[in-house]
């Protein structure tokens, strides 16, 4: 909504001194105007697209094959870290946000209630991206758990460090690597392993 102090004062004051004239004077001028002329079928766009890759960059898509995170220790270390790729083909910057689209399923070995052995509350999927001069990630603590992605609609990653942005230009490429980790208590109950299926990771740019 504009507001009348936005208006440049040679505006304002024309139309402060019509005011007056119409007033005072009370005089009508009669106006010759044309008939309309119209631009048609106008076409505006603009645009915001993503590419992932999961092969070292050899083929980018709209999704790409995950991977499997192994050697994690609840409570201890995490698990091995992979990497990926995000390729920012639209004309604009975009900013990145996460989130997990579908609720993340565990399994046990030897098999314990349903899911009530594995928290996903305390397991963490730890995510840092390099594009250009940024580095950026998830938030550090509980915003980065499998439980507070799932239920929220999308994560925005924040810069890492001073003067960081999470920003993609157009045509640049984050490198992105992700490890899980669990607190001790993720587990509850004594189980050989765990598995957690279906964990998919959705990045949506935003146009920044």
């Amino acid at each position: 909504m504009f507001k009348l102090r936005k208006i440049s004062p040679m505006v304002r004051s024309i139309g402060t001194m019509g005011a007056v004239a119409a007033i005072v004077g009370g005089v009508t001028f009669a106006q010759l105007q044309s008939s309309p002329v119209t631009l048609t079928s106008n076409t505006i766009t603009t645009s915001a697209n993503l590419k992932i890759s999961s092969d070292g960059g050899h083929t980018w898509g709209a999704s790409a094959t995950g991977f499997t995170f192994n050697g994690m220790v609840p409570g201890g270390q995490p698990s091995d870290s992979h990497t990926f790729y995000i390729k920012n083909v639209g004309p604009t910057p975009v900013e990145l946000s996460m989130s997990i689209p579908i609720k993340p399923t565990f399994t046990t070995n030897p098999s314990g209630e349903g899911n009530s052995s594995v928290h996903d509350y305390y397991t963490y999927l730890n995510l840092s991206c390099v594009s250009g001069s940024n580095t950026f990630g998830l938030p550090s603590g509980q915003a980065s758990s499998l439980a507070e992605l799932f239920d929220d609609n999308g994560t925005l990653l924040v810069g890492q460090g001073k003067n960081q942005q999470n920003l993609i230009k157009p045509g640049d490429t984050a490198t992105c690597t992700a490890d899980v980790n669990m607190a001790s208590n993720a587990i509850q109950g004594t189980v050989q392993s765990v598995t957690a299926s279906r964990v998919d990771l959705n990045f949506v740019g935003i146009a920044s």
